[in-house]
């Protein structure tokens, strides 16, 4: 599993399939 890709990074947000620490990444690129 790669969470480095945008594709994943915006299915997570659409998906929200992902766990919470990945949220905080996306937080923290944006």
């Amino acid at each position: 599993m790669t969470y480095t890709t945008p594709t994943l990074m915006r299915s997570s947000l659409q998906g929200t399939l992902m766990p919470p620490i990945y949220d905080t990444s996306m937080v923290n690129d944006r």
